[in-house]
């Protein structure tokens, strides 16, 4: 039997793209895995506080660019049943 280390790993990644922030992201990544449609901005609605789970704000920030660069590193927790990791400030994955 394969650890859970070895298997690989299927979920929903989205890009996250210019004018969208890192919290909103997560919330259509995690629309669209459990319904199979992209998110409209009022669909989030129906989704839980992500507050609850994880700061938006300091979220943001953490992935927010710099005056020359893209952050880096990696982020990952649990909310609304789903695994998300956040990828600099690139790609969220949402399991």
């Amino acid at each position: 039997m394969e650890s859970e280390d070895n298997v690989a790993k299927e979920g929903l990644t989205l890009n996250i793209r210019d004018g969208d922030s890192v919290s909103v992201t997560v919330l259509k990544a995690v629309y669209e895995e459990e319904t199979g449609t992209a998110a409209m901005i009022d669909d989030l609605i129906d989704l839980p506080p992500l507050y609850e789970t994880v700061n938006p704000e300091a979220l943001d920030s953490l992935f927010a660019p710099t005056n020359s660069t893209d952050r880096e590193g990696s982020v990952s927790f649990r909310y609304a049943g789903h695994t998300i990791e956040v990828r600099g400030c690139e790609l969220v994955t949402v399991w």
